[in-house]
């Protein structure tokens, strides 16, 4: 896990170790939210982590994928965004709207 000031710094480090990463051998997952979250001896928790998280377990292998509240940050900012997909968040009710995140121009 790893927290950032806005949602851009956030976005560009998610496609900086896609790109790292982008092999076969080893495709990671990422997933992002935006929100307050607590922070308390030297690390973070809440509902805004918990969420993040959840949303990371729902990406697909070599995937960044974004909560709505984040893509709605994001947009306008120069990210190519792909498909967007309702998903079951394990500990929230109901399903949620995650997006891809492509690249940036």
């Amino acid at each position: 896990m790893a927290a950032f000031g806005s949602v851009t710094s956030a976005l560009d480090a998610a496609l900086d170790i896609q790109r790292l990463t982008g092999d076969e051998l080893l495709k990671v997952r990422i997933g992002g939210h935006t929100g307050d979250a607590i922070q308390a001896d030297g690390d973070f928790i809440g509902t805004t982590v918990n969420k993040a998280a959840q949303i990371a377990s729902a990406a697909r292998a070599g995937e960044i994928v974004v909560s709505s509240a984040t893509a709605e940050l994001a947009a306008g900012r120069g990210y190519s965004f792909g498909t967007s997909r309702s998903a079951e968040l394990k500990g929230f009710a109901g399903t949620h709207r995650v997006t891809q995140i492509q690249d940036r121009a």
